[in-house]
């Protein structure tokens, strides 16, 4: 089933339509998966649990591997002490701390949070958030790691103005004092989006939706923690949640997600200019992948296609050369 996964894979990327130039396919991850937590380490890249098996079957995973890109090679690590799902992952201070998710795709939200360490390949445990969140997005800044939004679990409070799924705060996590704060209420809903640090601003894609309806855009909204304010910004369209972000030269690109469909848009944002750009589509339609850079070298991997591949969960790695891509 690996190899047959496999070859499709390399079948339908060399049969797209794509510029070579802009996007290299790379060694596969040992196991195909979505809802997975990304972060990038010492020039390697480590992916950990998310779920697994065929098609519409969710079989979350403990499983975690790391990738070098200088020789093209995973490698498994350690896992996780229990599977979970649609969490989210950090680097900081030599360490990656995976925080909250789900232990099953349909399951309670979490407000766990483990702590990784490459070095000794081992995990433990530091306080828990004190919101139980999945779906959400994390980001760090001046040593502090941000989680935002997601979906709550049955202890939040909530709102009749608002989705009663959806969390609206931002917590701050204090690595020194192992303390978390809560620190800004959203004014909008932040589902399986995400969010970026750019020159000491916190950059967060709103997915505006209300029980499961997208809006015209995704409104994209900048944070100050040191005045702990939030501005409205220009926003993306066309609006869709399931994205994959990351940073790359002082700018943000957004890969793929969902809105009635699984999606191939690749989108530029540069926070100087406060101007969207869209660049070259990914090879094939994706949702729920994550993407990573080392560099300024941006890589993406897993995911699944709906609906044509029925939710098949995917092992691919490509890299997107964002320096060579020209504006569309």
């Amino acid at each position: 089933m690996k190899l047959l996964i496999l070859i499709t894979v390399i079948i339908f990327f060399t049969n797209c339509k794509h510029d070579k130039s802009v996007w290299d396919l790379k060694t596969p991850m040992g196991t195909n998966r979505a809802f997975h937590s990304i972060a990038a380490i010492n020039n390697k890249i480590y992916v950990f649990g998310g779920s697994t098996g065929k098609k519409s079957e969710f079989r979350d995973t403990s499983c975690s591997e790391m990738y070098d890109p200088q020789k093209n090679k995973w490698i498994s690590r350690a896992p996780m002490p229990e599977p979970i799902t649609t969490s989210c992952a950090i680097a900081l201070d030599r360490k990656i701390y995976v925080i909250g998710g789900q232990q099953s795709i349909f399951s309670k939200r979490i407000n766990k949070v483990l702590l990784y360490d490459p070095i000794s390949n081992e995990w433990t445990y530091k306080s828990p958030m004190n919101i139980a969140r999945a779906f959400h997005c994390v980001t760090a800044l001046n040593n502090k790691i941000y989680a935002i939004g997601g979906r709550e679990s049955d202890s939040e409070i909530k709102s009749k103005r608002r989705d009663s799924l959806a969390v609206y705060t931002i917590e701050e996590y204090n690595t020194n004092t192992d303390k978390w704060t809560i620190k800004k209420i959203l004014p909008f809903r932040h589902f399986a989006i995400g969010a970026a640090t750019i020159n000491n601003k916190i950059y967060i894609l709103s997915d505006t939706i209300s029980n499961f309806t997208l809006g015209k855009s995704a409104i994209m909204e900048e944070y100050d923690p040191a005045k702990n304010s939030l501005k409205i910004i220009a926003s993306m369209t066309p609006s869709r949640y399931d994205v994959a972000m990351t940073t790359a030269n002082n700018k943000i690109y957004v890969f793929g997600g969902w809105n009635q469909g699984s999606l191939s848009l690749v989108e530029e944002y540069d926070p100087e200019l406060d101007k969207w750009t869209n660049k070259s589509n990914l090879p094939f339609v994706i949702q729920n992948c994550q993407a990573i850079s080392i560099r300024n070298r941006i890589f993406i991997c897993g995911g699944i296609i709906y609906p044509g591949d029925g939710n098949e969960k995917l092992d691919f790695l490509i890299e997107y050369f964002s320096n060579r891509d020209k504006p569309n």
